[in-house]
């Protein structure tokens, strides 16, 4: 695998030699000196050009940098229809070497605004002075921020509504549905719950980084355990148990969180889920054992 030193030296090559190419700026993780850096970061690379069009029909210049294993143009598919491409054209592309790049064309005309739209922006070539100075680069535009009560409120509200879905869903055997709801659904207010208290903890000056990929490191070591079992297998008996864990759990950070950061937990709106969420499964005419729905959640 090629080092990130060669990878760098042939992107800066690549836009030098390019007439039309006016100045490169990289963002992402590589740009992020909080991220822990390792091989398996992409560059993410803008080049700013007079015409993206050159680029989008004439893809010869891609193999320069590796051979390709798989890519994609993301603008261009009719599952994810994108933007504009004459304005900005993105080419992202995973290399056999392990290295990847995701290169994004975009106008002159645009190149001021969309280079101040991410903290996490480092700028690695201006020919003609086009773009302005920059803050040093860190992820401050990510950091978690506090809620209002009103953010607070809806959280809990949505977890609280939102579990019962699960519940029905287990009811019916639905194992696969069941788990959709779990985990787009319930477990998205949890890990906002949870990325609420790691803000909070550490003054609301860090990042939990994309789909919250940094969060367990700002757990306690009980709160990661207690987090990790609230996933399950495709099984209704580990789905139960799961979902059981995810309420207790849930109850437990949203009233540390709301004495922590001063607001009030409506707690007839989670006791009444969870009696429902409790009717549900005793009405099972084969309990799946293991599940404790007598002494509460947690």
């Amino acid at each position: 695998m090629r080092s990130e030193d060669e990878m760098m030296r042939l992107i800066l090559e690549f836009a030098e030699e390019r007439e039309e190419i006016l100045a490169v700026w990289m963002n992402g993780s590589r740009a992020n000196p909080s991220a822990p850096p390792d091989r398996y970061q992409d560059f993410d690379i803008v080049f700013v050009v007079e015409n993206t069009i050159d680029f989008q029909k004439d893809k010869s210049w891609i193999p320069r940098f590796g051979e390709i294993a798989v890519m994609q143009e993301p603008d261009q598919s009719v599952l994810f229809p994108g933007g504009e491409t004459e304005k900005r054209y993105a080419c992202l592309i995973q290399f056999t070497d392990g290295n990847r790049i995701d290169a994004s064309f975009v106008r002159k005309d645009r190149a001021l605004e969309m280079v101040r739209e991410d903290t996490e922006t480092v700028i690695l070539l201006d020919k003609t002075g086009l773009l302005p100075e920059l803050l040093p680069a860190s992820d401050r535009m990510y950091w978690v921020k506090k809620p209002s009560q009103a953010e607070f409120e809806a959280c809990c509200n949505e977890f609280w509504w939102t579990a019962p879905y699960v519940a029905k869903a287990l009811c019916r055997e639905e194992i696969i549905f069941a788990l959709q709801l779990a985990d787009r659904a319930v477990r998205e207010e949890l890990l906002r719950m949870l990325g609420w208290m790691a803000g909070f903890r550490q003054d609301f000056m860090i990042s939990v980084g994309k789909g919250n990929k940094y969060l367990m490191k700002y757990l306690t070591e009980q709160e990661q355990a207690a987090l990790l079992k609230t996933y399950s297998r495709a099984d209704i008996k580990e789905a139960w148990e799961a979902l059981w864990q995810m309420c207790g759990f849930f109850a437990q950070i949203s009233s540390e969180a709301a004495k922590q950061m001063g607001f009030s937990v409506n707690l007839k709106e989670e006791k009444g889920s969870l009696a429902y969420i409790r009717k549900l499964f005793t009405e099972q005419e084969d309990f799946p054992c293991g599940v404790d729905f007598e002494t509460g959640p947690c």
